[in-house]
Parts: C-alpha cells; sequence; structure tokens
C-alpha cells in the first residue's frame, strides 16, 4: 500500500519480484468489502476498482484490520 493511493503485489511471499500494482482512484468505502465477514478464519476482501475486482487475503483478523484502516484512510 503506498501512500499515493495505489496497492503493489508480488509474485513472491518475500516481496521481491513485483507483479504490478493498481489505484484507488475512484474506490469508495462501501467498494472495500471482506468476503466472509462472520467467518473467524477466512480475512479475504475484495476491492472493486473502475477497472477490475480485486480481491486479496488478509492473513488474521488484526491484519485486514489493519488493511483496512489503511486503505481508508486514503480513499
Amino acid at each position: 500500500l503506498r501512500a499515493s493511493g495505489g496497492i503493489e503485489y508480488f509474485a513472491d511471499a518475500g516481496m521481491q519480484a513485483l507483479k504490478g500494482d493498481f489505484k484507488l482512484q475512484g474506490v469508495t468505502r462501501d467498494q472495500v468489502t471482506r468476503d466472509e465477514p462472520k467467518s473467524k478464519s477466512n480475512f479475504a476482501f475484495t476491492i472493486l476498482t473502475p477497472n477490475r475486482k480485486w480481491q486479496l487475503k488478509a492473513g488474521s483478523q488484526a491484519d485486514y484490520d489493519e488493511w483496512e484502516r489503511q486503505i481508508f484512510a486514503l480513499l
């Protein structure tokens, strides 16, 4: 997540091989949704941008909460 309002994603867990990025421009809070909000083990979420539906997965509730906090701060 970049302060400029973009998200980079990587081909590897070590974040050495940048695969691409996308911008949050035009995204509103209601377009960032947790896929299964009542689940205690699935922390996948979706960001609906004007050009694509992005599906990401946080590792824990705390990780998801941090993603949401930082994304919402940029919107």
